[in-house]
């Protein structure tokens, strides 16, 4: 089954997209406004919905996978990836 398959909402590639469409570097400041944006933009339901599918992508262990992804896109490192998911969810 295909990360799309499993997470139809596509919350977490959606947020993730939408900072490379926005940002050209990648630090915590960068990631805590582009939080705050995506909510302003998205809503508060599209937030809880994207720390939902966050929380199931971390208990299935497919954040690795989401990982594998971006590394192959050249976004984002393991590094930033795993610090955009903290954030998120500590928000």
């Amino acid at each position: 089954m295909t990360l799309s398959e499993k997470y139809p909402g596509g919350y977490f590639d959606h947020c993730l997209a939408m900072f490379v469409a926005n940002n050209r570097e990648i630090n915590q400041d960068l990631i805590l406004e582009h939080i705050d944006l995506y909510i302003y933009f998205e809503g508060e339901e599209e937030f809880a919905g994207l720390k939902k599918e966050l929380i199931s992508i971390t208990e299935n262990d497919d954040l690795e996978s989401f990982i594998n992804l971006h590394n192959d896109f050249d976004y984002f490192n393991k590094e930033e990836i795993l610090k955009f998911a903290e954030l998120i969810l500590a928000r």
